[in-house]
């Protein structure tokens, strides 16, 4: 876990957001110092995930493959089900 930094994320969302960046390898050799594949979370303390991105290891290089932003607010409800009643 990095951060947290002072990150803007454009749609809905304010700007320079207070953002905590989680790092993960996956895909390692036996001494988890070749991972071929990482990923980055991007979260927000009011906001929950705000970003994600997939990296893949290409000639010693994280490169980035696919990337998803969550920066459109709606408003919503949420309606009540209680299953024993």
């Amino acid at each position: 876990m990095w951060g947290p930094y002072s990150l803007s994320f454009g749609g809905s969302l304010p700007n320079n957001m207070s953002t905590l960046v989680v790092s993960y390898r996956y895909n390692c050799d036996n001494n988890y110092s070749n991972c071929s594949d990482k990923e980055e979370y991007y979260l927000s303390q009011k906001y929950g995930l705000v970003q994600w991105v997939h990296y893949t290891l290409v000639g010693g290089v994280y490169q980035q493959q696919q990337k998803s932003v969550f920066n459109q607010l709606s408003a919503g409800i949420t309606v009540p089900k209680f299953q024993c009643f």
